[in-house]
């Protein structure tokens, strides 16, 4: 009697561990799918004022409809197998009663065994089986945090092509000539697009230089990548004759003043909101660029 509904227990305990895995897996490719649905969702958002001068809603609200139908379909297989995930868990206790006593009738007409041992059997069997349902009904709610929790691990795990926080690279004092000459660029998301195709621009120290153009020439474009939030795709860019890759990227950010076309203040002091981002400042220089920029 025993070894029948182990082996019962044994066999629904497989089939749902089978089937959490195969939601796992698909969990994992449904998040990377419905990737760029979210990234037109953020790109709209900060983007709006720009959609709405251009009146494209119409054309985004249409590719975030298409974006989204490979993960709606997919989202409703995976719900089928969550549900039956779920059916298995919740009916085992009722299923294992229905075939221990079935199997346990059949031993006692056939005199292999007594009614009072198979109650017992039945009745141990059934608070082990309770324990397992209580357990599996949780199943789903496990796998959906090992998906979550496996896509924080590995974006932490990731190492940045331009690491801010590196030892390594050139520590030599700034000046301030900066040199490109023949620079290619095309951000990641539009790789068919040269932003910067074969720009020269150089700017000695001392001088004020000013890049004129329309909206989406390169001008911002220019600026990020002197302070190296994205590396060329050819030519060169140097300063001080030395090329940008080489010099250590928190150095040459703490060399870098930016203030960008929509400046956004902390909730801090004035103080701080003019220091914010370098390790020490003397109060004389705060002073003084607050008085350059009339706030004194």
């Amino acid at each position: 009697m025993a070894p029948f509904c182990i082996v019962l227990a044994v066999i629904l305990v497989i089939l749902q561990t089978v089937i959490s895995s195969y939601l796992k897996r698909r969990g994992t490719d449904d998040a990377e799918v419905a990737g760029d649905a979210s990234k037109i969702v953020t790109e709209s958002i900060e983007n709006v004022k720009t959609i709405q001068a251009l009146t494209r809603q119409r054309e985004i609200l249409e590719d975030f409809r298409l974006a989204s139908i490979l993960p709606h379909r997919r989202s409703i297989t995976r719900g089928l197998f969550q549900s039956l995930s779920y059916a298995i868990s919740t009916s085992y206790s009722s299923f294992n009663f229905f075939a221990s006593y079935m199997f346990g009738l059949w031993l006692c007409l056939n005199d292999f065994s007594s009614p009072f041992i198979v109650f017992q059997v039945i009745e141990a069997l059934n608070m082990a089986a309770m324990i397992i349902s209580t357990s599996a009904s949780y199943f789903p709610e496990y796998i959906k945090a090992r998906i979550s929790a496996g896509l924080m691990f590995r974006m932490m795990r990731e190492n940045p092509k331009i690491d801010n926080l590196s030892q390594s690279g050139v520590l030599a004092p700034i000046e301030g000539n900066i040199q490109l000459q023949h620079v290619r660029f095309a951000y990641p998301n539009g790789m068919k697009y040269m932003t910067l195709n074969g720009l020269n621009l150089e700017a000695k120290y001392g001088q004020t230089v000013a890049i004129v153009g329309a909206s989406g020439c390169g001008k911002s474009t220019v600026i990020q990548l002197i302070e190296r939030f994205y590396d060329i795709l050819g030519g060169t860019l140097r300063i001080d004759g030395q090329d940008i890759r080489q010099i250590n990227v928190r150095h040459l950010r703490s060399s870098i003043a930016l203030v960008g076309q929509e400046p956004t203040l902390f909730n801090l002091s004035i103080r701080e909101n003019i220091g914010y981002g370098l390790e020490s400042v003397p109060m004389e220089k705060i002073k003084a660029a607050a008085k350059l920029a009339n706030i004194d």
